[in-house]
């Protein structure tokens, strides 16, 4: 993989080599300490998730690896990350909630599988990304969305 990064300019605009934003990868946001300014971002997209098209994820299992969430509709803890835990995902982090997979737990909480944490009753949430740690590398990840 590449790493792209750009910085505004006030004199040139956007420089770096990042010139499109993908709806496969997350991205930094890096707001300078002395600006205080209110900060927006807006993006105005198409959905990328369709019956026939729920995105591949490689996860690196040296670094976290961030994921966006590309269901069209909220979708359940449990439903969604069945099987994720066999591949080798420990932990899945949130805005304010995570989830880690815990062997000792294989019979509580609300999966009754071994995940444990707030997440696991939030569930997940189109337009959101998540931070994924695993303890190996998956060339194919993808989110257990039912199709409709």
């Amino acid at each position: 993989t590449s790493e792209e990064a750009a910085s505004y300019s006030p004199t040139m605009g956007w420089i770096g080599s990042l010139t499109h934003i993908s709806p496969y990868k997350s991205y930094w946001i890096g707001i300078h300490p002395h600006d205080v300014t209110p900060f927006y971002v807006s993006l105005t997209a198409n959905p990328i998730m369709t019956a026939s098209n729920n995105p591949s994820y490689n996860i690196n299992s040296t670094v976290p690896n961030f994921i966006s969430f590309p269901g069209m509709a909220p979708l359940n803890f449990c439903t969604a990350v069945e099987g994720w835990a066999e591949a080798g995902i420990r932990d899945v982090v949130g805005e304010g909630m995570g989830a880690t997979y815990s062997p000792g737990f294989t019979n509580s909480g609300p999966c009754g599988n071994g995940w444990i944490g707030n997440l696991t009753n939030h569930g997940f949430h189109p337009g959101t990304g998540y931070l994924v740690t695993s303890v190996n590398s998956i060339g194919n990840l993808q989110w257990n969305i039912p199709l409709t």
